[in-house]
């Protein structure tokens, strides 16, 4: 059980630099234990989030291959995460797709081969790729 929300810990948010930023957004621990909570009733078991991409610090921002400058990592309102449930791999397509449609027209959400990554940015929703039969 996590601190910030039952599949969330702030351990699981900090900064990989060991800098000791570790602050986390509401909205987003909210959103993300919804998404788990989704994938443990469709499932019946128990899920377990594996956040692969947490809070950047500028500095290591900087350092992260393929990372953004402005990144919303650095920010505290991002995560790539994969999940599991009683074990077993949730395909990241099914991951992304369902966030799609639980929030069609709102933050961020990119689709990798391995992880999804997912932001609480304001403004306009952003989907990526945006073909993705890329994939």
């Amino acid at each position: 059980m996590g601190d910030l929300s039952f599949n969330l810990s702030r351990w699981e948010m900090a900064c990989r630099c060991r800098c000791g930023f570790d602050t986390v957004d509401v909205d987003l621990v909210k959103n993300i234990q919804e998404i788990c909570n989704h994938f443990a009733d469709k499932y019946e078991g128990r899920a377990a989030l594996i956040v692969t991409g947490p809070n950047r610090c500028d500095a290591h921002n900087a350092e992260t291959p393929g990372a953004a400058p402005g990144s919303l990592h650095t920010q505290a309102k991002a995560m790539d995460f994969k999940l599991k449930v009683d074990g077993k791999h949730i395909p990241p397509r099914e991951v992304y797709d369902h966030i799609n449609e639980a929030y069609p027209n709102q933050y961020g959400l990119g689709l990798y081969s391995n992880r999804v990554h997912f932001d609480v940015r304001s403004g306009a929703a952003e989907r990526w790729p945006r073909d993705l039969d890329e994939l």
